[in-house]
Formats: structure tokens, sequence, C-alpha cells
């Protein structure tokens, strides 16, 4: 190709910084007028092609492509651009009191207009990799059948070349290694909380998942920065959410927590700022340290064992079938894994109960 696009719009989706803003038109003449990798430290500057932001590139040798570092422009995630998510994202921080648009016959406002161009978006399908005529004859079923398969199967891990192979393909599937977690119960929300007492491994936090049956997952953690941990941990002891709703803090959308959600391929999406009441963490958090709180007081323990009560109680709810119609008799933790979860260990021993055990020693000791 003589010309080689970029949209940065996909490119930013992947971390990259583009400053596509000339120095001279900037304010304060501030812009870098170039694009910014940070996680290969690596800065790429701009020239003006009359009035396009560009540099020259070349086409490569084989050594090169065999060689030499690649830097990574977008990621893996199958890139959406009629998807309606970017627009009411952008919603979200955007003060429509102070923007209208006037024409002949009077105000619009901004609000109504991305609402329309948000329903605009929408009417167009999402296109996926493989026709029903390819799926009935690969499945060796009725054209049919094959349209259901398709609609509750994904497609994710597809990747192929149009005309000729010139260049290698990522062979890290992250987004494939783990089960997904089923439309109905996979969406979750997530939160972290705080303590003022510092547990006997050094923890004062802990990140929350929840979801609309009743289901907890409690990870401990030492500071804000390992919500990303967190996150991965989520993943290897149940299986990739669907999607996750939490609040716009750093911690939860950037970072290792966007690294981990890029990479298994997890929709996000964020409460409105000042509005706690849309994320469902605040109240299972509040049912959390009530039930928490009733269980330490009750048996006496060492506040510094916060970490492992915290953990122990988060479970027992996942277990408990609670009379929620949504739950028909079953517990949240087989509804949301699909596996009947055995609870003789939970039995066997309660909370922080005194535990015997065989010692040893040399015969004929006792």
């Amino acid at each position: 190709m003589d010309h080689s696009l970029i949209f940065p719009n996909q490119a930013r989706i992947n971390e990259v910084i583009i400053e596509d803003v000339p120095k001279h038109l900037s304010p304060g003449k501030t812009s870098s007028h170039s694009i910014f990798l940070p996680e290969d430290d690596v800065r790429l500057p701009l020239q003006l092609n009359v009035v396009i932001s560009c540099f020259s590139t070349r086409y490569p040798s084989d050594r090169e492509i065999n060689n030499l570092r690649w830097l990574v422009m977008t990621n893996d995630i199958p890139w959406e651009p009629s998807s309606p998510e970017f627009a009411a994202q952008e919603l979200l921080y955007q003060d429509t009191s102070q923007h209208v648009l006037t024409n002949d016959r009077g105000i619009l406002s901004l609000s109504s207009i991305l609402c329309h161009n948000i329903s605009a978006l929408q009417s167009n399908p999402q296109k996926l990799s493989s026709s029903d005529e390819q799926i009935a004859r690969v499945f060796n079923c009725s054209p049919s059948i094959a349209a259901k398969t398709r609609q509750v199967t994904t497609q994710k891990g597809i990747q192929s070349v149009t005309e000729h192979l010139t260049r290698r393909f990522h062979t890290k599937q992250a987004a494939l290694c783990y089960d997904r977690l089923g439309e109905r119960h996979g969406q979750f929300y997530s939160d972290m909380f705080f303590s003022a007492v510092k547990s006997i491994r050094g923890n004062s936090m802990g990140q929350l998942f929840v979801n609309d049956i009743g289901f907890y997952h409690f990870v401990p953690m030492k500071s804000k920065s390992e919500a990303g941990n967190a996150l991965f941990e989520f993943i290897q002891e149940i299986d990739v959410p669907g999607a996750l709703h939490t609040d716009d803090a750093k911690e939860l959308t950037s970072g290792h927590w966007e690294k981990v959600r890029k990479e298994h391929g997890i929709k996000q999406t964020l409460a409105e700022p000042y509005s706690p009441f849309q994320n469902r963490t605040e109240v299972n958090i509040r049912e959390l340290k009530k039930h928490v709180r009733h269980l330490m007081s009750r048996t006496k323990i060492p506040k510094r064992l916060l970490g492992f009560c915290s953990r122990y109680v988060a479970k027992i709810r996942s277990l408990t079938a609670q009379p929620l119609y949504s739950l028909h008799g079953r517990t949240p933790f087989e509804l949301v894994t699909g596996n009947t979860l055995d609870i003789s260990e939970y039995l066997a021993f309660e909370w922080y109960h005194p535990v015997y055990y065989f010692d040893q020693t040399v015969f004929p000791e006792q």
C-alpha cells in the first residue's frame, strides 16, 4: 500500500497516546505531535503532509520482521466501530447543559442528537466471522440450527487474511484460556472497600465482585494498584465475566486492570460521577461488612484476621440458597459456574473452629 491509515481511537483503546494536534496549532504550543506507546516507552514523532499528520514508513525485510522488536498499535479484541458503546461512554463525561446547537427553527439539545446517533448505530447488526451456511456445513446441521448456534456461541479466536500472508499472528489468546460466564448471570459489579486495621498478611483493603443474584467474590489487597491482580484472580478462580460495571476510579479504568480486561475481552461500563447507587456493589459491601462484624463478634477473633473472615463470608453467601425468585431454589455459585459445590468442609469445621491434629512421633512414643 502506498498509504497505511491508523484510526486514532482504535489505537487509543490499546492505551496508545496519540497527539495529532500540530504544535503550532496547540494551546501554548505544548503538543508533542507524536504517537507514544507507554508499554514500550517509544515515541514516534509526526509530520504534516499538507494537513494530514503522518510519519514515513517502508516495507520491512524478512530479517527485520524476524529479529527486530514489534510495536503493537492495536490489541487483539475485535474492533467494532459501529458499536454504540463509544457514544454511550462519552455521554457519561459530557456536560450537555453547556453545549447547544441552533438551526433556523430554534434550539436543538445536544443530548437529543446524540441519542438519535446512538439509535442509528444500534441498527447495524454485529458482524461475526462465519456465516450460517459455513456453520451448517461444518456442523452438518440445518441452516436454522446453524443460525441458532451462531446466536448462542462466540467467535473471538478467529484470525484470517484476505490475500497474502505478510505478518505473523499473535499466539496469545487470553480470552480463550478460561470459560466465559453466560449473559444472564455474567454481568458483574465491582468496587473496593477499606479497613482501619491491617490484616495479618498486611492487607488493609479488598476488591469485591458481585452480581444480581447474590454471588460474592472477595480479594484482599495491600494497595489500590493491586486491583488488576484481583480481577485476574477472579478470572482464574471463577471465569471470565461477560461484563463489568464499576465507577471511574483510576485503578479500575487504567493500568494493570485495563490490560487484564482487554486481554480477556471483558466489556466494561462506568457509573456516572457522584452516582454510587448505580453500582450494585455498594449495597453488597454493606451486607458483607454486617455479616463479618457479626461473625467476628460472635467468635471473639482478633481483628487482624479480618481478611480471612471476609473471604469466608463471601464464599458462604455465594453458597446460600436465598429466597430469591431468580435463584429458583439453587445457590448463586451453582447458577454462575454451573457446578453444584459440596459444602462438607464448611459443615465439618465452622469459622475459627478449634482443630486437633495428629503429630507424628518416634516409636514407641504415644
